[in-house]
């Protein structure tokens, strides 16, 4: 009997397990603390509050929080709506102004600086799954790899040059902001903010 029931009570919390699993490996990754490092220096973290997420770079803390269906971004005090419409997210500006323009799709992501940029930077995954292609234009920056083994993904140039890297569970897409050129500290912290929320 005593073997009995110890089946019964396994299979039991086999079958639980199989209902809240993926709930519980969401959560998993929504409570992740991600570091963005440059060999051991990090260069900006991302991680889930009470009310939102928060973002720390060398020099700047970024808060996010929900409003609505959008996003308020807030670094000391200056603030960002990001505005969501469809598979659109502009980030706005205090004088109503557009920052960035993201279109997301699972495969392909576009950032924009201005409405019609003809030269947007684009995130694309590959056939693996493993990795992001990594563009300006045309022109090939590098690619963001995921090493399952290693829980780790590191993100190269052109030149396969390692740039920068990450501990996390799963291939995202926020560490591209390494490769994007020309972008001062407050834009790259704007923009790896938001791809890390879409990313969870």
């Amino acid at each position: 009997m005593k073997i009995k029931s110890g089946l019964v009570l396994s299979g039991i919390m086999c079958l639980v397990f199989s209902l809240v699993g993926p709930t519980l490996m969401l959560a998993q990754i929504t409570d992740q603390k991600l570091k963005l490092k440059q060999g051991a220096l990090e260069l900006m973290t991302f991680q889930t509050t009470a009310d939102g997420w928060k973002v720390k770079s060398l020099a700047l803390v970024l808060k996010a929080k929900k409003k609505d269906r959008d996003y308020r971004f807030k670094i000391s005090e200056s603030s960002w709506d990001v505005k969501i419409k469809d598979d659109k997210y502009r980030i706005i500006n205090a004088d109503n102004s557009l920052r960035f323009k993201v279109k997301y799709s699972p495969d392909k992501i576009k950032v924009y600086r201005t409405e019609d940029d003809p030269q947007p930077w684009s995130i694309k995954l590959k056939d693996d799954k493993l990795r992001f292609k990594v563009k300006k234009g045309e022109l090939e920056l590098g690619q963001i790899k995921f090493y399952p083994e290693k829980s780790k993904l590191k993100v190269k140039d052109k030149n396969n040059v390692e740039t920068c890297s990450m501990h996390v569970d799963r291939l995202i897409p926020s560490p591209a902001v390494c490769l994007f050129e020309g972008l001062s500290e407050e834009d790259r912290m704007l923009l790896f903010a938001l791809l890390s929320i879409i990313a969870i």
